[in-house]
């Protein structure tokens, strides 16, 4: 199964195509409330940032970093986010990466391995963030929808 990042595309598939690519490899599915390909913005400059992030959702810049080439200040970002996906940036930022982290995990990829490309300084943080989100460590989240499709 390939990782999100080789499944971005450089301008060819629109977001929302490659979001349910995404979502489509995952052996499992992946929880409802994650990104759904109506959240994200259409702002140009929006997508710009959001174009970067899917090439590396593990990419480390700040969002102002990130708004260089946007074209657009790092507030004019945060509040066409807020505006057209009802979640701020951040929020955003870490469904993308969660979705990135379930894909590896669903193909195989350690917890360890997962978080790193998906952003996080430790698997610890990774675990605890997944936790907050999804209300299980990343074991039982596969453990339990293996079991489910048996």
């Amino acid at each position: 199964m390939p990782v999100l990042h080789s499944v971005v595309p450089t301008g060819s598939l629109p977001f929302n195509c490659w979001l349910l690519r995404a979502k489509t490899d995952l052996k499992v599915a992946p929880p409802p409330e994650l990104l759904t390909p109506g959240n994200h913005p259409t702002d140009s400059r929006a997508m710009r940032v959001v174009e970067t992030l899917l090439a590396d959702p593990g990419d480390q810049r700040d969002l102002k970093k990130l708004c260089k080439n946007s074209g657009a200040s790092k507030r004019t970002i945060q509040r066409i986010f807020l505006e057209e996906t009802k979640m701020n940036f951040g929020r955003w930022r870490q469904q993308l990466r969660l979705l990135h982290a379930l894909q590896l995990l669903a193909s195989g990829k350690k917890v360890a391995e997962a978080a790193w490309d998906a952003g996080y300084c430790s698997a610890s943080a990774f675990i605890s963030m997944f936790r907050r989100q999804l209300g299980q460590t990343p074991r039982r989240y596969f453990e339990t929808r293996d079991s489910s499709l048996t």
